[in-house]
């Protein structure tokens, strides 16, 4: 009798640890999710690739734009040319409601619809402290997007759900600052020397 009352403790016992590692397992894969973005969310490279790096951005912030300008050409050289990276953007505003990131960030999605995220991007780094409306929708018309759609697209603030997605999930991992990157899930903060993130991205390829 003791022999099956033991068997059948040390049963319960193996399912209880069993459910809990998958609890955790699927926790964990949420929480990598979660900074590895969604399928919304604009990329660079391959999809496949070892290492995935998330960037939480704003388009007035001076740092982005560095990154944007003279980091990121550098890394697709180096690796997502050749498939080693994917790179993920991800929208961060740190005081919406201020300035004009906020609205900047929602023109950026409605160029994503036209597929013209990173070309759009690029426009408004350079133009980081003219970003109002009427200047996001000339920046539309240099790229040739759809005047119509665009313009009804950040009246209307169509994609502001999914810039809000970045936010919330920016928040959740404690993100403070901008530009901030996660590298297979590792935060990485600021932009430094180029060569302190390459060796970073060495030794996670590693």
């Amino acid at each position: 009798m003791d022999n099956k009352r033991n068997s059948l403790i040390l049963s319960v016992a193996i399912v209880f640890i069993f459910c809990l590692g998958i609890f955790f397992f699927v926790k964990h894969n949420n929480q990598i999710a979660e900074k590895n973005g969604n399928n919304n969310n604009p990329y660079l490279g391959s999809k496949y690739a070892k290492i995935t790096i998330v960037e939480f951005c704003e388009f007035e912030c001076g740092f982005c734009a560095r990154l944007n300008q003279d980091i990121l050409p550098r890394l697709k050289n180096d690796f997502i040319n050749s498939n080693k990276i994917k790179y993920i953007a991800r929208n961060y505003p740190l005081i919406p409601g201020k300035g004009n990131a906020l609205k900047a960030a929602e023109a950026v999605e409605c160029a994503q619809n036209q597929n013209k995220y990173w070309e759009y991007r690029d426009i408004l780094f350079e133009n980081r402290t003219s970003l109002e409306n009427t200047d996001l929708k000339k920046y539309a018309q240099e790229l040739n997007l759809d005047k119509t759609e665009f313009d009804q697209c950040l009246d209307s603030n169509e994609t502001i759900d999914r810039v809000n997605q970045d936010i919330s999930a920016g928040k959740d991992l404690s993100v403070n600052g901008t530009p901030t990157l996660f590298i297979n899930g590792k935060e990485y903060k600021g932009v430094g020397a180029y060569e302190d993130l390459k060796k970073e991205i060495d030794e996670a390829l590693k």
